[in-house]
């Protein structure tokens, strides 16, 4: 049985492979341009990664359990 599932996991990880390759490569084609980073960015360790404040302030979002 695993096999089966390793065997299916392989194919599709393929496709996601070609799929990706495919949409670099017509980004490059239509004029995008990838820089490759010599070095990384500095690590800001006060930011939370991942973290975007919020658009709104709770107290003025509409309910959302609310009637509607």
């Amino acid at each position: 049985m695993h096999t089966t599932q390793d065997h299916e996991n392989l194919q599709s990880k393929q496709r996601l492979r070609i799929e990706i390759s495919n949409q670099v490569e017509a980004f490059l084609h239509s004029g995008g341009t990838i820089e490759v980073l010599k070095q990384l960015p500095e690590y800001d360790s006060c930011r939370q990664i991942g973290h975007w404040p919020a658009a709104t302030e709770l107290s003025i979002a509409p309910n959302i359990a609310g009637d509607f």
